[in-house]
């Protein structure tokens, strides 16, 4: 996909000139950061990855005022404004408003970064760069998971990172492989990375069954199943993964096939009977949505308001909740924009691979968990955006 002349390739090359460069490497830090220094804070609001995020957001903003960078503006952000716009504006009508301040505050934050490596992150290789930084903060994330203690002295049984959620690190490092895994296919990594694959893959494997996030471990082994079968995709079977990945989304986010999903818990040692109350918690977020189905109910209210105290654990009803059907529509439409280029009559076949790809580790993850607002997660549909349509770019 991205040729096989061989020639090198300055880093230098692309929009934005040094400043371009600049942005890149705060990209790149972003990637280190993600899977376990997104949160400590160093001051009020600062972490080590904001940091590098704020940074780049403001050099973005000020090269496009000052006319210095010129970008192509696409539906797909288009999309990503008008959420964010909603989700802003939802302060007035949000049921719980102490929430809006920092829910807006992140979402700010995957806003700097999903355009930052939207207009500036578009050649092969200063994706090499942030795809580096990513894999080094993976296999950083992954050497610090550990036994955790509880209070009365007993060892968890699932280990994670002291003072992180589990669920969020192994988002990060299923990300992280997918990531590699696409960026070997299509030529964004040089040939030698393929030697890191077998090791990549039996660390984080290892890694992520111990963290125990099971829409995580179905990633996995959706990456690992797509690494042998995902050749054989074509623009019609991709087009049927599409289809059937919106089916699954809305029977399960509405209640139709929780039976099914009572039954895939109990493959797991830490089966509830509900899914580790989701199943119920879900029923909760339903009945919200009713109080005001076009805007929502507010950006961050939901787990202000519901009994349980914790968000709905599933990304598309949290985006029904906290910025309603429009909200809702426009995510989904901003996915289905992303991935056009794949489902075009002439689309070239590593298109389908990434895709189809995205999917099989994308998909258990939004239905089960919580994303939408991890800086990771957008740095990722940036990616993913600009790998769809490389060839077209100026590399």
């Amino acid at each position: 996909m991205v040729g096989d002349d061989g020639r090198a390739r300055s880093l230098l090359e692309g929009p934005g000139g040094g400043w371009g460069l600049f942005i890149t490497w705060m990209m790149a830090l972003v990637g280190v950061f993600s899977a376990w220094a997104t949160y400590e804070q160093i001051f009020i609001g600062l972490t080590y990855l904001t940091i590098p995020a704020l940074m780049a957001g403001v050099i973005l903003v000020l090269s496009f005022l000052s006319g210095s960078l010129s970008v192509r503006f696409a539906v797909a952000d288009g999309c990503v404004i008008l959420i964010y716009s909603i989700a802003f504006f939802s302060f007035s009508w949000a049921l719980h408003q102490k929430a809006w301040a920092a829910h807006i505050y992140w979402q700010t934050i995957c806003m700097l970064v999903y355009f930052s490596c939207r207009y500036l992150v578009t050649t092969a290789t200063r994706m090499r760069l942030v795809g580096f930084g990513v894999l080094c903060g993976a296999g950083i994330a992954g050497l610090l998971v550990t036994e955790q203690v509880s209070d009365f002295g007993e060892v968890i049984d699932r280990q994670s990172i002291s003072g992180l959620n589990s669920n969020f690190t192994s988002y990060v490092l299923i990300g992280s492989l997918y990531l590699y895994v696409v960026m070997r296919k299509v030529g964004v990594y040089p040939r030698w990375v393929k030697l890191l694959t077998i090791p990549l893959f039996l660390f984080f494997g290892m890694k992520l069954h111990v963290l125990g996030t099971r829409g995580a471990v179905f990633g996995f082994y959706g990456v690992l199943a797509w690494m042998f079968l995902g050749r054989f995709m074509t623009r019609r079977l991709l087009i049927s993964m599409v289809g059937a990945a919106l089916f699954i989304v809305f029977f399960v986010s509405f209640g139709f096939v929780d039976i099914v999903l009572v039954q895939l818990d109990a493959l797991f040692g830490r089966s509830t009977g509900d899914l580790t109350g989701r199943l119920p918690l879900w029923s909760i977020a339903r009945e919200f949505i009713s109080n005001d189905i076009l805007l929502g109910i507010g950006a961050g209210s939901f787990a202000g308001v519901n009994p349980r105290g914790i968000g709905a654990h599933n990304v598309f009803l949290t985006f029904f909740l906290d910025v309603g059907l429009i909200g809702l529509m426009l995510f989904l439409f901003f996915l289905l924009n992303l991935i056009f280029p794949a489902l075009k009559a002439k689309a070239m076949p590593d298109c389908a691979y990434i895709v189809g790809g995205f999917i099989v580790f994308w998909l258990p993850i939004s239905i089960s968990g919580h994303w939408e607002l991890a800086p990771f997660s957008w740095l990722l549909l940036g990616l993913v955006y600009n790998m769809l349509r490389l060839e077209n770019s100026h590399v």
